[in-house]
């Protein structure tokens, strides 16, 4: 059973250098081919072992010799399965660096797709009606839309990179005190600030 096994897994290795799966099966004298090779194979390194056996053991007779070559082919055999195991292996591989490439290409896709999604949100908060403010992680302008541009008096091109409260500047409404910075207390770790309802905001130039 073994050496059977070894010839089917060989036979195929073969088999697949003759002809592809649909072409054996109207090519049975390819199929033959492929199954005779793998036989011949591990009919020759049993046949090798045999005669090493032979010379090594000294054994005589024909019976002493189909014995020897009997127990090398087996042998034999079993040291060409390995061959087998290591052709799985390797197509097991070949599949997982395959998948590995098409994870890339879909990571690479990915990376691409932002500045096209973010063309589209731009594209929406620069109609949206009420002044827009997007900060990066440190609590610096990244983005003004126009309507925050004309209310805080500061463009996009000069405001950016800047810190929150440097551009957007609140006061209390009774005393004209400044207020504290929520995107400071935020970032602080604190818990979530709110803007008092008595808070104003004053553009640039102080107004």
């Amino acid at each position: 059973m073994p050496v059977n096994l070894i010839e089917i897994v060989l036979g195929g290795v073969v088999l697949k250098r003759l002809a592809t799966p649909d072409q054996a099966v109207g090519r049975p004298a390819a199929l033959m081919a492929g199954l005779l090779l793998a036989g011949a194979l591990t009919a020759a390194v049993g046949a090798l072992l045999a005669g090493w056996f032979y010379a090594a053991l000294g054994v005589s007779g024909f019976g002493a010799l189909w014995r020897a070559w009997f127990a090398a082919h087996a042998i034999g055999s079993l040291l060409v399965l390995p061959a087998g195991l290591l052709m799985v292996s390797f197509k097991r591989i070949r599949h997982d660096r395959d998948r590995l490439d098409r994870m890339a290409l879909d990571l690479h896709r990915l990376y691409e797709t932002p500045p096209s999604l973010m063309h589209s949100v731009e594209v929406t908060l620069h109609a949206i009606a009420d002044g827009v403010v997007s900060l990066d992680d440190t609590g610096r302008i990244t983005y003004l839309n126009p309507v925050a541009e004309q209310l805080l008096g500061w463009p996009l091109a000069e405001a950016r990179g800047l810190a929150f409260g440097h551009v957007v500047r609140l006061f209390d409404q009774a005393s004209g005190q400044p207020l504290p910075n929520p995107i400071e207390r935020c970032l602080s770790g604190q818990a979530g600030a709110e803007v008092s309802h008595e808070a104003m905001l004053r553009d640039r130039s102080g107004r």
